[in-house]
């Protein structure tokens, strides 16, 4: 991303920016009820400093590790990982910024694990442009 055009890098992000940045846009919801972080025109990008690690352990979940977390997630949500956290498939977002709408599935099948991932700090929530 920065090697092809280096003068349109944007700082980088923390996960307190991020939420910060919800509350500042008046987007938060509440992941738990039922709600969601985040909304279609959300834009997201994977953090440059994670290791992550997509394995299957049964025919219904896969587990998700990321640096030294863990999670399970059912295989129905492996498109969508691969195209949050892939770098280098053609079917992934190269770890370049997308908006959460952009994701296999559409915004509404995935953003329970949209919120999961920016919540794990696996994924950066860009500031808006006003």
């Amino acid at each position: 991303f920065s090697r092809d055009r280096p003068e349109g890098v944007l700082p980088k992000a923390d996960i307190f920016q991020s939420l910060s940045e919800l509350r500042r846009s008046g987007k938060e919801g509440n992941p738990s009820s039922g709600g969601s972080l985040l909304n279609p025109d959300s834009q997201l990008v994977r953090k440059s400093n994670i290791k992550a690690v997509l394995r299957q352990v049964s025919p219904q979940k896969m587990q998700l590790n990321l640096n030294s977390q863990a999670f399970e997630i059912p295989t129905e949500q492996e498109d969508l990982m691969y195209f949050a956290l892939g770098l280098f498939g053609p079917e992934t977002s190269m770890g370049k910024p997308f908006k959460a709408a952009d994701v296999p599935n559409g915004f509404e099948a995935g953003k329970q694990f949209l919120d999961q991932l920016v919540l794990k700090g696996a994924l950066e929530l860009l500031p808006t442009k006003r």
